[in-house]
């Protein structure tokens, strides 16, 4: 049977473990001075080396949100949550935790994947990581206007918001 990526998230927000995993990431997405992730910062290991792949999907999202605020237990919880099946790292929650860890070894794997999906996903996601290395923030806000304030995300302000 082959694991569809995408399912494995659908899958674990129907689970009750991992939909508490998304409602905890929901709620941690609004923790803005870090009391909430405090919370759960300490089981977050814990929370990675659930069994079920589907869970994991969701508890990928958690620790992409718990970087904010705890970044040390989420670089001690990842390795955990990613000593699984190459399908785990297709899913959409996990790609976003591989982007933010930022880590070439993730890359690596994915590239040397035996599932195509993996495979297709770690291609444009090394590329990601060279641009990062060779654009730092300050040769980017070197490119904005002279006088214009420096840019944010994308995500936060919208495209439209964004003075070229």
């Amino acid at each position: 049977m082959t694991l569809n990526p995408a399912d494995l998230y659908f899958s674990g927000i129907n689970d009750a473990r991992g939909q508490s995993a998304t409602t905890l990431a929901r709620l941690l997405a609004t923790d803005v001075n870090g009391d909430r992730t405090d919370l759960v910062a300490s089981p977050l290991r814990d929370l990675a080396a659930v069994p079920s792949l589907a869970v994991r999907a969701c508890v990928a999202q958690l620790l992409s949100t718990a970087m904010r605020h705890a970044r040390d237990e989420v670089l001690k919880a990842s390795p955990v949550l990613l000593d699984a099946e190459d399908a785990l790292l297709a899913a959409p929650p996990v790609q976003q935790l591989c982007l933010w860890l930022d880590d070439d070894a993730i890359t690596a794997r994915m590239l040397e994947s035996e599932r195509e999906d993996v495979r297709e996903i770690g291609g444009p996601s090394s590329g990601v990581y060279r641009t990062r290395a060779r654009a730092p923030t300050a040769a980017l806000d070197g490119a904005r206007r002279p006088g214009s304030p420096p840019r944010r995300s994308l995500g936060l302000r919208g495209a439209a918001a964004v003075r070229w």
